[in-house]
């Protein structure tokens, strides 16, 4: 049995016990562990399936000029890199500026993919923040 002390607002009779202007109230013991068990046993069950749709997705970035795009998957691995012919034609993109393009398409693609994840987590444990759990994640 839990017992919270709360000030002495609520009317005698309410379910609690007068004492020197405090109130004694009970607190049901199990109330937020059984919450904890339900999320935990929903995590279980849709961890893998979320795992398994992020790692099938599928995120493009570009570079600002946009002559480059990236795409990564959910794990934010490279699959694909298009580079518009105008960017390596006549009088196109020096090989540094290139590279450049090259990487924030690639950065953009992989922040898009752990902004998936991040919102897909945050849906299934309802906003709660639990350590280690994005370690989970692809």
């Amino acid at each position: 049995m839990i017992l919270e002390w709360v000030s002495l607002r609520a009317r005698a009779g309410a379910g609690g016990h007068r004492r020197a202007g405090v109130e004694i109230r009970e607190k049901p013991v199990f109330g937020n562990i059984g919450m904890l068990m339900g999320l935990v046993n929903r995590l279980q069950t849709e961890l893998p399936k979320m795992r398994q749709r992020l790692e099938a997705a599928r995120f493009t970035g570009n570079s600002a000029g946009g002559e480059v795009s990236a795409t990564v998957n959910g794990k934010g691995q490279l699959v694909e890199v298009q580079i518009s012919p105008e960017a390596v034609g006549e009088g196109g993109t020096g090989g540094e500026a290139l590279a450049e393009m090259v990487k924030q398409a690639v950065a953009s693609a992989q922040a898009a993919a752990a902004e998936a994840a991040a919102a897909a987590l945050k849906e299934l444990t309802g906003g709660m923040n639990i350590p280690g759990l994005d370690a989970l994640l692809p």
